[in-house]
């Protein structure tokens, strides 16, 4: 059974930052629970997107959600590469700031508070991104990626060892958005 926090926090998404993204030119194009742990909001303007991503499952505690911007693709792979936290971001642009992810519980007034802070910190650290200037989130973005590894595969040799290689298409990416 889907968490009543998640339906809380979809509602609480649409009610602070639909009409606000709508001025930039963002329009709403996901809104669903992806399992039953998961919640994705998507706003998407030409190449620019920005993710709303909950997250309940108790082996992720604290329950919480993660605000993204992102250019690019919003499927997997692409979208493990091409955006940026926005905690990232305000570490770009104010060094030691107080922003990370956002919290979540069974507590409607909890997730409210959340919204606004998120909305806040989406007004004074996006670096111009709601604009469409990607300065600041393209130098976030080259310095989350460039000393991560593409993902690894561990394949059996058939003899009981493994050999690891990286995954071509993730090479890929890294290479893309590192630079």
């Amino acid at each position: 059974m889907l968490k009543e926090s998640l339906i809380y926090f979809s509602e609480m998404v649409l009610k602070y930052f639909d009409d606000f993204l709508k001025q930039y030119g963002f329009k709403l194009v996901k809104n669903a629970a992806s399992e039953k742990w998961f919640w994705d909001i998507i706003y998407v303007k030409d190449d620019l997107y920005i993710e709303f991503s909950a997250n309940t499952h108790f082996k992720d505690a604290p329950e919480h959600f993660v605000l993204k911007l992102g250019e690019g693709s919003t499927e997997w792979p692409d979208v493990d590469w091409n955006a940026v936290t926005l905690w990232r971001m305000a570490d770009e642009i104010e060094k030691n700031s107080e922003t990370d992810n956002y919290g979540l519980a069974d507590n409607q007034p909890f997730i409210e508070n959340s919204m606004k802070r998120a909305k806040e910190d989406l007004i004074k650290y996006n670096g111009g991104f709601l604009e469409g200037k990607l300065d600041v989130f393209i130098k976030a973005r080259i310095k989350m990626n460039k000393n991560r590894e593409p993902y690894k595969i561990h394949e059996p040799n058939g003899d009981g060892t493994y050999h690891t290689r990286y995954d071509e298409e993730s090479s890929k990416l890294k290479d893309k958005y590192s630079e």
